[in-house]
């Protein structure tokens, strides 16, 4: 009933502003978070008509872009990252499809991805966002390669793992965790403060103390921002404290590698994690990003994720309490979030535009 009355407002609004790439965009963002991908994926493309969306690069205007049409056999394509280091990780999966296609795949990143990125199956070459760009025959942004490839929930490319530590770093990251134990936990609490949805996706330690404090396994920070206090009361609680040790992502790999389970709220660590095939747990605001849909603890993107949602608004006490009673394997957990959370969903996408 709520996404039909939404999509009321929605048709609506197409009448008053006929073309308004906001009234589009924000409607596709409803179909996503819903799992109607194929409905939403056009009208996606719209971000690049958003007068307040910055995005970090566009797309380069002497090669066409390609739309899934064309055959890639014996031709170059450069796909490039275009929003965060999250995005990044997860819609990396596209390019050993490309690959397949009997393309040669070079992908631009962000700098602190390039050597995490640049082993994936099928990549020719990798550079960064703020260097040269390869001259290709076609070009796609990364958040593109779902439409050019049709995606729906049944066919997303979900095989795990597609990015993997290295070795030398596993091997390293094995001393920084010999006094963790033989049972270990990762944690991240918290995204990049600048953010702008951080105050919701975010989760105070304080609400975390409890359940590191009273749990028996080996506690692993992995957060690399503290904030203040926080190092007190990991120190408090016997975790390891790896903030002066994560100079990059692929120490971040190497300790994810040493794993048993990540905790963690939205950020790029737990997409890293997902992409690694790692188990991990992800704490979720009300109002959801639209990759993790609406309803359900599973997650079609990254078969490894178990999804722990807030059941009302800023309410992460009973997220850390069904996280606690989950650590103590006491019993499944039924999914919390249900359809009023589209109008959360609302407000949230509003604030984007």
């Amino acid at each position: 009933m709520a996404f039909r009355g939404i999509r009321r407002h929605y048709h609506k609004a197409r009448r008053l502003e006929p073309g308004s790439p906001e009234v589009a965009f924000s409607e596709c963002l409803v179909h996503l978070v819903n799992g109607n991908l194929l409905e939403a994926w056009e009208d996606y493309e719209r971000r690049w008509d958003l007068k307040a969306r910055k995005l970090q690069r566009r797309p380069p205007k002497t090669r066409p872009a390609w739309d899934g049409r064309e055959s890639l056999a014996g031709r170059s394509i450069v796909v490039f990252s275009e929003q965060g280091l999250g995005d990044t990780f997860q819609f990396a999966r596209y390019v050993p499809l490309l690959a397949k296609r009997g393309a040669r795949v070079h992908v631009v990143v962000q700098p602190s991805l390039q050597s995490l990125i640049g082993r994936i199956e099928g990549v020719q070459s990798v550079g960064t966002v703020d260097g040269p760009w390869p001259d290709c025959d076609f070009h796609c942004p990364l958040l593109s390669l779902p439409r050019a490839f049709g995606t729906d929930l049944s066919s997303i490319p979900a095989k795990v793992p597609y990015l993997a530590a290295r070795p030398d770093q596993v091997q390293k990251a094995a001393m920084w965790l010999a006094s963790a134990g033989k049972r270990r936990i990762g944690a991240v609490w918290s995204g990049n403060p600048v953010h702008f949805n951080d105050r919701n996706r975010s989760m105070p330690i304080s609400v975390l103390s409890a359940v590191l404090t009273s749990a028996a396994p080996g506690w692993v920070s992995l957060q690399k921002e503290m904030r203040r206090g926080e190092a007190e009361i990991l120190r408090a609680a016997g975790a390891v404290d790896l903030s002066a040790r994560l100079m990059d992502f692929e120490d971040t790999a190497a300790v994810l590698a040493q794993l048993d389970l990540l905790i963690s709220v939205d950020t790029s660590v737990a997409h890293l994690a997902g992409a690694m095939g790692i188990p991990t747990w992800i704490l979720l605001p009300y109002a959801p990003d639209w990759r993790w849909l609406l309803g359900r603890e599973d997650n079609p993107w990254y078969p490894t994720v178990r999804l722990f949602r807030q059941s009302k608004p800023g309410d992460w006490d009973s997220v850390m309490t069904r996280v606690a009673d989950a650590l103590a394997g006491n019993h499944s957990l039924a999914p919390a979030a249900t359809q009023p959370a589209l109008v959360q969903v609302e407000r949230l996408v509003h604030k984007t535009l």
